[in-house]
Parts: structure tokens; C-alpha cells; sequence
């Protein structure tokens, strides 16, 4: 009996949520000034060697989505999601859950878009080094963020106006959480459709990754310059996979749950165990950019710290 009582211990969300949200809670509140300041240093040293080239723009895309997202988050959601002020959230949900979603269905959805331009821009960077410089110019970088951005302002405007939205309180784990859905299910539907086919660019970004880094392992044998030039390279391709590990995430929870549903009428997870995992992969995905790259980039770091961009950073020539 004491081993199964352990098993349900362990099982039973209400013993760990609210250790686990109070953790996420910690590492999102301490990323984002981090993350403020790093898209504050690649937007100005966008014009510079070290961090204006077709690479760092993408990952600007990228740090600016995940900055909008965690401020929605850390600002409305999470605070809804504690249970503070319920009354307020409640009273004020048409408009809240309005921003909540366009954060968390559109914005936070642009990354699922760059990542996988720079799962294909490291490909072409290690498989295909002479032509990687004429594909990735500033113009067709560009006219990519400038699409992603469009369809991201699109899909945003329907919840803007007419979809509406209501709040409600629900139990998460031994917390009266306040949540958001949609008054009518068809757009409810139609988001999900949007999502469920825009996480179909989630396989082909990790097959990538996972054919580079398998490709790079078997460079070790060759010339001393040859590695280092595949040492910036490696750095570049394992910070852009890092920050893509919440969207994977999210995307074998958002499907896996999808799909029980369609299939069977049910649900996978139960609503506090699918909601905490969720979470777990939305802060990951809020935080994992700014911190993958300080990490792997000396340069980078030394441009966010002091201000200063260098003509011959070793970021460049990985991009």
C-alpha cells in the first residue's frame, strides 16, 4: 500500500503545481530583463557586422515575439492563472482574454515560423558554405519576416473584434485559477486548426537539427581551421535549437491532446496536469532565446553588457 500510496502522491497535481508555477514563475520574472535588454542590443547593432547579419534579423523576430508574449503573460495570464484578483479578471475577461489570446495564439506563434528559416539558414550555413551568403540576403530575409508578420496581424485581428471571449474559474491543482475561453466553439475550432497545421513545421526544424548536429559530430577529423569555423557554426545551430525546445513542446502537448479528442471524445490529460505542462512549455519558450545565446556567444554577451558591437565577432561569420 505504501508504494501506491507514493505513486498517487506523485500523480496528484495539487502536491507539486504550485511549487512548479512558483518556479516557472521565478525563472520568467528574472529572464525578462535579460530578454529586454537582448532585443534592445540586437535591435540597435542591427546594422553591424557582428549582430546585423540575415541570421541575428531572424532571431530578432524571434526575441521581439517571445518578448510580446511574456509581457501578455507575466502581465495578465500568470497573474489570472495564481488566482489574484479573480473578481477583477472575471469583470474585465472580454478584453483580457483578448490580449491573453493574440499573445498566446499569434504572437507566440511567429517563432514556430523563424525557427524553421533558421533550421533551414544553419543547413545551408554547414552543408552549403559557398552559396549560404547569395541565399541569405537581407532582402529575402526580409520579404520573410514580413510575410510571418502579416499572416501573425491577420490571424491577431478576428480576436480583436468579433470573436468574444469569457473568463472562469477553475481548480488547478489546489488553486482557483481564472481562465479564458471562447464564447462561440466554432473560432475556438478554427484557431485550433490554425495551430494543429502550423506545428506541421515542428518535425522538419528537429530533423534538421538533428541531421546537423549527427553531420557536425563527424567533422571532428578535419583541419584545426575547418574546426573552428564548424565550432561557431555548432554554437549557432545548438543556441537555435535550444530555443525551440518550447515549441516542441507545445506542440506534442497542444497535438497529443488534440488528437485523444478528435479520436476517442476525451481528453489525454486532465485539465490541471495538460494546463501545468502547458505552462512549463510556454516559459521555456519565453525563455530559452536570450539564454541559449548569451551562453554559447562572448561577443554577444560582451555587446548586451557594455554596449559595443565588434566588426570581427565570431557571431558573424556563423551566420
Amino acid at each position: 500500500m505504501v508504494p501506491c500510496q507514493v505513486a498517487d502522491c506523485l500523480m496528484d497535481p495539487e502536491n507539486y503545481t504550485l511549487s512548479v508555477l512558483v518556479f516557472f514563475n521565478t525563472l520568467v520574472l528574472i529572464t525578462y530583463p535579460v530578454h529586454v535588454i537582448f532585443v534592445i542590443s540586437l535591435f540597435r547593432n542591427r546594422y553591424s557586422s557582428a549582430l546585423g547579419t540575415p541570421f541575428h534579423h531572424l532571431l530578432l523576430s524571434v526575441g521581439i515575439s517571445d518578448l510580446i508574449s511574456a509581457t501578455g503573460y507575466l502581465l495578465l495570464q500568470e497573474p489570472a492563472w495564481l488566482g489574484l484578483a479573480p473578481d477583477f479578471y472575471l469583470g474585465n475577461a472580454w478584453w483580457i482574454a483578448k490580449v491573453v489570446n493574440i499573445c498566446g495564439i499569434a504572437v507566440s506563434n511567429v517563432p514556430i515560423f523563424i525557427h524553421f528559416f533558421l533550421a533551414v539558414n544553419r543547413l545551408t550555413a554547414v552543408r552549403f558554405p559557398a552559396e549560404h551568403y547569395h541565399i541569405w540576403q537581407f532582402p529575402t530575409v526580409h520579404r520573410i519576416t514580413c510575410v510571418v508578420w502579416t499572416i501573425t496581424i491577420c490571424v491577431s485581428l478576428p480576436m480583436v473584434y468579433p470573436v468574444e471571449f469569457q473568463g472562469y474559474q477553475m481548480d488547478n491543482g489546489g488553486i482557483e485559477s481564472v481562465a479564458f475561453h471562447f464564447v462561440n466553439p466554432f473560432p475556438a475550432q478554427l484557431y485550433t486548426l490554425y495551430v494543429m497545421c502550423l506545428s506541421v513545421l515542428i518535425f522538419p526544424t528537429v530533423v534538421i537539427y538533428v541531421y546537423l548536429l549527427t553531420y557536425i559530430w563527424f567533422l571532428k577529423f578535419v583541419s584545426r581551421y575547418k574546426r573552428h569555423i564548424q565550432t561557431i557554426v555548432i554554437k549557432s545551430t545548438v543556441a537555435v535549437f535550444f530555443t525551440s525546445l518550447g515549441d516542441v513542446i507545445l506542440t506534442i502537448v497542444l497535438g497529443s491532446q488534440q488528437l485523444c479528442w478528435i479520436l476517442y471524445k476525451e481528453d489525454l490529460l486532465d485539465p490541471p496536469t495538460f494546463w501545468l505542462t502547458f505552462k512549463i512549455g510556454r516559459d521555456l519558450h519565453n525563455i530559452a532565446t536570450p539564454w541559449a545565446m548569451l551562453l554559447l556567444f562572448k561577443r554577444l554577451r560582451k555587446s548586451i553588457i557594455y554596449g559595443t558591437s565588434s566588426r570581427n565577432s565570431n557571431t558573424a561569420k556563423a551566420c
